[in-house]
């Protein structure tokens, strides 16, 4: 992405070594690993270092920031992926920082958005109805958290339907 993304309440950028503490606390509740199916619990600050590095040149995953602290993340790789601290669930954030990633992806031209979310995550549902994304089946897959297979929600946005989602 070769301009920046702004929000009104949210900075969008690259991860830094110095967000390891912060990524490692976050990303050690439950809460938020149960719905990343390759994030496992406990989440340590090796782990988190790990992350960084191998994340460090990824120019489609931002580290989203809320009043000067790391508060999630959003990327767009194969698929939509986002995350956020639970202490800022249900004010918008996520659906905010959806909107600009989602916009800027069909605005480069870019086709069909696949995402999806796992069975019993409320939260994740409602920001992806609200971003237009219709279901395109489902799976099982294996939540590394929970250490056991899990349902996921497979969806799909088209470009005409984020233009008609208002």
């Amino acid at each position: 992405m070769s301009h920046q993304l702004k929000s009104k309440r949210l900075k969008f950028r690259a991860f830094e070594r110095s967000d390891a503490e912060r990524l490692a606390f976050l990303l050690n509740d439950i809460e938020v690993s149960r719905g990343i199916g390759s994030m496992p619990h406990p989440y340590t600050i090796q782990m988190a270092h790990e992350y960084l590095d191998e994340i460090a040149a990824d120019l489609r995953t931002f580290a989203l920031e809320y009043d000067g602290a790391l508060a999630g993340a959003i990327g767009i790789d194969s698929m939509l992926g986002f995350w956020l601290a639970p202490t800022l669930w249900g004010q918008g954030l996520m659906t905010e920082a959806a909107t600009l990633m989602i916009g800027d992806h069909f605005e480069r031209g870019c086709k069909d958005l696949a995402s999806a979310y796992h069975d019993g995550n409320v939260a994740s549902a409602r920001v992806h109805e609200k971003l237009g994304f219709r279901p395109n089946g489902s799976s099982q897959v294996y939540s590394k958290a929970l250490a056991r297979d899990v349902l996921r929600h497979d969806l799909i946005l088209s470009s005409t339907d984020w233009e008609a989602r208002t």
